[in-house]
């Protein structure tokens, strides 16, 4: 999985200042921001199946959570020997405090997600994604999409059938979605966050 991945980071001898809220207002349903790039490409009319089961468990699905600004820069001068950061690295809750959701943001996303009737999990330590389970028909609400079975090579499988949208006042915030589709390998919706290398984020 992603989230299993580690993190190239670098360590700065000097304190970090911590992120700031980026969720401004409140988390209306009404608004929403289509989070483009989650429509697998097998998900077509001519494959389609028809609707899931609404009560089919979504069991540990990933909510990505997009890094705060700076983080290019910062690997780029671990990367670079004439850097004073060069191979310098950052314990997961120092990547947290410098580039992940703040507990305010943190706490505005979980409550949207158990508002959507969905089990949160687990919170990285570096506060850069969190999983949840739930129900299709929770996932099919939350998410403004229709899950569909689709039959591929013989084989059925599932996928949501349109792009996934979220509420707008999230959007600056989330990434991406993995777990709502059992097509492998899925999409990559996180590009801004990179390879991991040294200790779980």
């Amino acid at each position: 999985m992603i989230r299993n991945l580690v993190f190239t980071i670098l360590v700065a001898a000097s304190s970090f200042a911590a992120t700031q809220d980026r969720i401004s207002g409140n988390v209306e349903s009404g608004r929403l921001a289509q989070l483009k790039g989650h429509l697998n490409p097998n998900a077509r009319a001519e494959l389609d199946r028809g609707p899931v089961d609404p009560a089919m468990p979504i069991s540990y699905a990933t909510l990505y959570l997009r890094p705060a600004g700076g983080l290019e820069e910062l690997l780029a001068g671990q990367q670079n020997p004439s850097s004073p950061d060069f191979h310098k690295w950052l314990t997961p809750e120092q990547f947290g405090d410098r580039f992940g959701l703040t507990g305010n943001d943190i706490g505005k996303v979980t409550g949207w997600l158990r508002a959507s009737g969905f089990t949160v999990h687990d919170v990285a330590r570096g506060r850069h994604w969190i999983t949840f389970s739930g129900t299709v028909a929770q996932a099919s609400a939350a998410f403004h999409t229709e899950i569909h079975r689709y039959l591929v090579n013989g084989k059925t499988h599932f996928a949501n059938s349109t792009e996934l949208s979220i509420p707008a006042a999230l959007e600056p915030v989330i990434a991406g979605v993995e777990g709502l589709t059992d097509f492998v390998p899925e999409p990559m919706h996180v590009k801004a966050i990179p390879q991991l290398t040294n200790g779980q984020l």
